[in-house]
């Protein structure tokens, strides 16, 4: 067998104690060799390498894989930080597991006894491990965006920062591919969606997102961003950026469409006043159904969304007033358009 050095082989033979239940200790760990024993007095097992040929790689040269001493269920060797290592995949996807369950999987795969102090530190370090992967990921993020820029000429790629101790802090970023903004000027209607959703993990934010809408009325991406939240200042700072990246000018001719979020509501009008700002009817629904229950009703609603003229509308409208008085009172504070 042969290890790329000294580190990887012990990893291995702590490994296999932790498995096997034996208690392992290195006598020898010179730079050139390493010798491992089984603690128990009078057992035979024993592994030794060393480098060979000047490399840092290490060969064994003697194994005897016979233990006579009985398994145990409590080793040294299985501390906070190897279980945090065994475990690092399923803490970073869990990372409220609970410690009943992990002393349980611990003990059924290991068939180790570990305390739960051990297991709470195990999951911290886990946390800590990820945490520090995502600032380095973080960091590198400028790097990401100038090859971007590179791959992607024309395209907007910004990032924004905050101050936070003498150093910047990521807060934002937008980005706009040139591709997606060509083909979207020059193959889609002038529609553009808004919305937004919550990005969970250790780092949360909003993803905000301008989707448009294709020949095939399918979703056609025009430009998102990630925000710290969701409100007036961060939906000015996207649609400030998204109405430079596709030139609008006039208005008049572009519709928003959105679920009309308070600060979006405010944003759009404040930058794009002339444009047409309609609701997302599903979203309107959601929030129609809580009150106003039915197949019918819904039904009803979203035919006089599909209207195309205003007497088709009205006349859509006009069953949902025959289906429930009160229905028709609901919209009395929202707009004709949806």
């Amino acid at each position: 067998m042969i290890f790329a050095n000294r580190r990887g082989l012990r990893q291995a033979v702590t490994y296999y104690g932790c498995v096997n239940g034996r208690q392992i200790r290195f006598p020898i760990r010179e730079g050139y060799k390493v010798q491992g024993k089984c603690t128990k007095e009078g057992c035979p097992w024993v592994i030794y390498a060393s480098k060979t040929d000047g490399s840092s790689a290490l060969i064994v040269k003697t194994l005897n894989d016979v233990h006579t001493c009985p398994r145990e269920q409590k080793l040294r060797v299985c501390t906070s930080n190897w279980l945090s290592h065994r475990y690092a995949d399923y803490l970073l996807d869990n990372p409220k597991w609970e410690v009943s369950k992990f002393q349980q999987t611990v003990h059924k795969q290991y068939n180790m006894h570990v305390t739960p102090a051990q297991l709470y530190k195990a999951r911290s370090l886990a946390a800590e491990k990820s945490e520090g992967a995502y600032v380095e990921q973080y960091a590198r993020l400028w790097d990401y965006c100038e090859e971007l820029k590179r791959r992607n000429p024309g395209s907007t790629i910004l990032v924004k920062t905050e101050m936070e101790g003498g150093r910047p802090r990521f807060q934002r970023l937008y980005v706009c591919f040139a591709a997606l903004k060509k083909g979207f000027l020059e193959g889609c209607r002038p529609v553009v969606v808004l919305d937004g959703c919550h990005i969970k993990g250790p780092h949360p934010g909003q993803l905000l997102a301008a989707i448009g809408i294709d020949a095939n009325n399918g979703m056609y991406p025009v430009a998102y961003a990630i925000v710290e939240i969701e409100d007036r200042r961060t939906w000015t700072w996207f649609l400030e950026l998204l109405i430079t990246d596709l030139g609008i000018e006039n208005g008049h001719a572009w519709v928003f469409t959105s679920d009309k979020q308070k600060g979006l509501i405010k944003a759009v009008k404040d930058l794009i006043p002339t444009a047409e700002h309609i609701h997302c009817v599903r979203h309107l629904y959601n929030n129609f159904k809580k009150t106003h229950i039915g197949i019918a009703l819904k039904q009803i609603l979203w035919s006089a969304a599909r209207a195309t003229t205003i007497p088709g509308f009205k006349a859509e409208m006009t069953k949902m007033e025959v289906e429930d008085g009160l229905a028709i009172s609901w919209f009395d504070d929202k707009p004709v358009k949806f």
